[in-house]
């Protein structure tokens, strides 16, 4: 996939909202364009066109569309003060939002944990369980997950609708690579190449880890075709 592509998608958006007038159509389009934000790193703008989109549809069938990062990420500096600003909104998703991109920030990381770790006791399901997911990030950073904080993750990620799941089956992954159970975390990492790739660079990390993974098996075949598929569908062309 080429930068371009996603560019050139974002200002087609942009005149169709001008002129579309249906709802349903509309709403779909914002949806199309916070895609796009994210594949382009434009996390304030992905961020914005999120909260109008629910807004303006708070049962949206893309709620899952919300720009969390899962890893560390590249952020321009107005995404940051951006995300500094929203750490303090009185609204849970831009809050759990912001969190999520500031838990990488070496000066900000303290913050965000203290952050996510209040949103544990949201009112809204998705963002309680989205916030747990995210603190699995400090824990993989610290070191290795056991056995027994595995297995609650996995009974953890259950509780969110499986349109949420890219990002913590992501995690999960890594808790599985740590522990080198290479199988499992194999598996994982592709849930991402096969069910969601919206995400395309995390979906080429998930997919890449996943080639690793197998060819540490000796399944240098699988191993192959994963990263040709990488190659072929999520490989994101810089300018």
């Amino acid at each position: 996939m080429e930068k371009k592509e996603f560019e050139k998608a974002n200002q087609s958006i942009k005149q169709a909202l001008l002129t579309e007038s249906r709802a349903w159509v509309r709403r779909e389009l914002m949806a199309l364009a916070i895609e796009s934000a994210i594949n382009l790193q434009q996390w304030n703008r992905a961020a914005l066109q999120y909260t109008a989109m629910i807004t303006s549809d708070p049962l949206s069938r893309n709620l899952d569309l919300i720009p969390l990062h899962w890893r560390a990420e590249k952020i321009a500096d107005q995404d940051r003060q951006f995300a500094i600003r929203e750490l303090g909104s009185p609204d849970g998703t831009s809050r759990l939002i912001s969190a999520s991109w500031l838990l990488s920030q070496p000066e900000w990381k303290s913050k965000a944990e203290s952050v996510l770790k209040e949103l544990l006791y949201a009112p809204e399901s998705n963002i309680r369980n989205l916030a747990r997911c995210q603190l699995w990030r400090v824990r993989l950073a610290s070191g290795s997950p056991s056995d027994r904080e595995l297995n609650r993750w996995e009974n953890q990620l259950h509780q969110l609708p499986d349109s949420y799941w890219a990002g913590p089956k992501f995690l999960l992954a890594r808790g599985y690579e740590k522990q080198v159970q290479l199988d499992l975390a194999a598996a994982r990492f592709l849930w991402l190449t096969i069910i969601d790739s919206r995400n395309l660079r995390l979906t080429n990390e998930a997919t890449m880890r996943a080639a690793q993974n197998l060819t540490s098996l000796g399944q240098e075949d699988s191993a192959r075709r994963l990263r040709e598929e990488a190659k072929q569908r999520f490989t994101f062309t810089r300018q």
